[in-house]
């Protein structure tokens, strides 16, 4: 045997065939940061319901065996003889590389053999892993890419269906050529003093008349990207008035020092995002390695499915959609995304008003009362949610329904 497997009985799909194999409830930004709900205990109510409703039917066939008036087969001939939908589904884990073909053979003959329907194929790595894997087999080379082809071929010749992880590792979308920009995004913001018109000037101030752009927020020297959103004027006040607040570009500097509301001082906020380094080498080959790509963008969705996914489905040919049937996205282990680089327009097509002159309020300024500052964050954090909902999980499985998987 080659690889490390586990059974688990077939997971539900949605309708456009995206297998759900953990209780995911519901996307919660909470401090700029995601969390997954887990409903463990629903879950659990949920188990013991359908073990109920089981034994209910077992009572009413009583121990005779008959088939049903629909001549459906009876539960125990059918818990016997399962159909081939029904039959459970093996995880099977690839380990770093170490994968032969006559491995591959061996495993599916065993399974088929066990009665089970089908595999579910994790390319799994990371640190753990990391003292015994075969590079030669390293993803994307041209021995994986046969190992792979072998695989599929081998689950049609036995009729298993294949499944796999829509990247290496089991969390969550990443892979090599995810670039920093399509990558999760996270805010970043510099934050300078402007003081009162009669004192002595900021050092923003160029020689008292004009004020030169602020600094550009710290970045990760790995990644070395960085993009400007915009650059806020607010008073210095302990609760600022949404009309006090000027927003400007980058472009606009140097600016004039009559930004200041009269001669009060106030702060200049650079805000723009940049990545946030989220990569999934915890879990995936290092051939596989690279950046989680923005879960809020279609068009870095696309890029990431291009280049990955679109892989499988290419080395499965047409087997895509027959032998090959899902495509999964496992526990979502990737962590928060803050920012995206169509946030200020899906924020105003969703919530009605613009958000640049409200980022203050995400770097702890409040606006015009507590309850308007946190309106706003709500507001935020359903936006990040739905774009969660509807570029990531939605788009992810409108690509895979249109490839019949």
């Amino acid at each position: 045997m080659n690889c490390y497997s586990v059974v688990f009985l077939s997971a539900p799909t949605n309708m456009n065939g995206c297998c759900i194999t953990s209780p995911v409830h519901g996307l919660n930004i909470i401090n700029g940061k995601n969390t997954l709900s887990n409903n463990t205990l629903g879950m659990k109510k949920l188990f013991i319901s359908v073990f109920v409703m089981m034994l209910a039917v077992t009572a009413a066939f009583g121990n005779s065996g008959e088939a049903p008036l629909n001549n459906q087969p009876s539960l125990e001939a059918a818990f016997r003889n399962p159909s081939d939908e029904t039959k459970p589904i093996m995880i099977w884990q690839w380990m770093d590389g170490l994968v032969s073909r006559e491995g591959i053979t061996a495993d599916l003959e065993a399974y088929k053999a066990a009665g089970i329907g089908g595999v579910q194929q994790f390319l799994v790595g990371g640190p753990m892993q990391s003292m015994a894997r075969d590079t030669t087999n390293a993803i994307g080379t041209d021995n994986w890419r046969r190992l792979m082809q072998h695989a599929i071929s081998e689950c049609s010749r036995l009729r298993l269906t294949f499944g796999t992880h829509n990247c290496p590792g089991w969390s969550s979308s990443a892979y090599p050529t995810v670039t920093p920009e399509y990558s999760m995004q996270k805010l970043v913001w510099t934050k300078d003093n402007l003081p009162p018109a009669n004192l002595p000037p900021a050092p923003s101030e160029r020689r008292g008349s004009r004020i030169d752009l602020p600094e550009r927020p710290e970045i990760d020297s790995q990644w070395d990207y960085y993009e400007d959103i915009a650059v806020v004027y607010v008073p210095d006040d302990s609760i600022v008035s949404l009309e006090d607040i000027r927003v400007f570009m980058p472009s606009d500097f140097p600016i004039s020092p009559s930004v200041r509301r009269g001669q009060g001082g106030g702060f200049l906020y650079r805000f723009g995002h940049t990545t946030n380094g989220k990569t999934n080498s915890s879990t995936a080959p290092a051939g596989g390695v690279g950046l989680e790509c923005d879960k809020m963008s279609r068009e870095a969705v696309k890029q990431f499915w291009d280049a990955y996914p679109a892989q499988i489905i290419d080395l499965a040919g047409n087997e895509t959609g027959r032998t090959f049937q899902r495509l999964e996205i496992d526990s979502y282990e990737a962590g928060g995304q803050e920012w995206t680089r169509l946030m200020p327009e899906e924020f105003q097509k969703r919530r009605g008003y613009d958000i640049l002159p409200w980022l203050p309020a995400l770097a702890g300024v409040t606006i015009n009362s507590k309850e308007d500052t946190k309106k706003m964050k709500r507001d935020w954090q359903e936006t990040v949610t739905d774009l969660f909902a509807e570029n990531y999980y939605g788009y992810m499985s409108q690509l895979a329904s249109e490839q019949g998987l």
